[in-house]
């Protein structure tokens, strides 16, 4: 019951503003073609996204710096490798490190996606290198964020118990690998965490769950260590009859960003082709 009671009571404090998403710039970040995964540092003068042509075959890491209150042209981040799929921006607060996905090789990974982090170090990125072995398996790892206390949730694509996990980076020896009880059936795949810097609550992608689309975002809140609230749909501000994921929550906790394959930038598309994305954002209040 108190378990209950708390439940309700986190819910009511995270909540959306009741504004519309806005879309982020159309042309200097928001294209013709499908861009997905925002992240940005808490001064919010640097954005991180992926940006893939028409075929989807191949993913561009993009970067933006803000010049008075306008987005300049974006260009491809200097320590991509193509034809290497690197994905899934997560930038820490302080803009030194980045954290993201990719399928490049490196000796003692096996193929697929893996983890990986790079710093910004004497005015450049530096050499990325993956993260440790435990949280890197024969699985595919993705989709990552950071919580203020060192806590790492990411995606692990286990077949059928595909899910949710998370690990200490603050951790002295091997790191410990959670999986995060988020109340569903097992049989329920849940991707695409962005964690609350406090950790308070955590948004998710589902594509299961009783949604509005093909992919809906959903919140979960913490009522202690891995013990969380039954998942709520973030309702019809946020999930459109398209799909919507790749959320971040911004470093000050106040905004949501995510991607829609609603209309936007591209409004009349072919019937029975998959949309183009776009990135918006959404006023959270407490």
């Amino acid at each position: 019951m108190r378990i209950q009671i708390l439940s309700l009571f986190l819910c009511s404090v995270i909540s959306l503003s009741g504004q519309s998403p806005q879309l982020l710039q159309p042309g200097n970040l928001n294209s013709r073609d499908p861009e997905f995964g925002a992240s940005l540092p808490r001064n919010e003068n640097l954005i991180l996204f992926n940006r893939t042509d028409s075929s989807r075959m191949r993913m561009s890491l993009m970067q933006s710096v803000r010049r008075a209150k306008k987005w300049l042209p974006a260009e491809m981040i200097s320590f991509t490798e193509p034809p290497a799929w690197d994905i899934d921006p997560f930038i820490s607060p302080d803009g030194k490190t980045i954290y993201f996905s990719s399928d490049r090789a490196h000796p003692g990974l096996a193929p697929g996606f893996n983890l990986w982090s790079v710093s910004f170090k004497k005015g450049k990125w530096g050499q990325p290198a993956p993260l440790p072995s435990a949280i890197n398996t024969v699985h595919d790892e993705i989709y990552c964020s950071l919580a203020r206390n060192g806590n790492l949730y990411f995606t692990r694509m286990t077949g059928p118990a595909s899910g949710i996990y998370f690990t200490s980076l603050k951790q002295s020896g091997e790191a410990v690998i959670h999986k995060a009880k988020i109340p569903v059936p097992d049989s329920i795949r849940l991707s695409n965490p962005a964690v609350a810097p406090d950790e308070s609550f955590i948004v998710f992608v589902s594509g299961q769950l009783k949604g509005s689309g093909s992919a809906d975002l959903f919140i979960s809140h913490r009522l202690a260590f891995n013990t969380w609230s039954k998942p709520e749909n973030l309702g019809p501000e946020i999930n459109s009859s398209f799909a919507e994921f790749a959320p971040f929550i911004s470093a000050d906790g106040q905004w949501l960003y995510f991607t829609s394959e609603r209309p936007g930038v591209v409004d009349q598309f072919p019937a029975g082709h998959r949309r183009p994305g776009d990135i918006y954002k959404v006023k959270l209040k407490k």
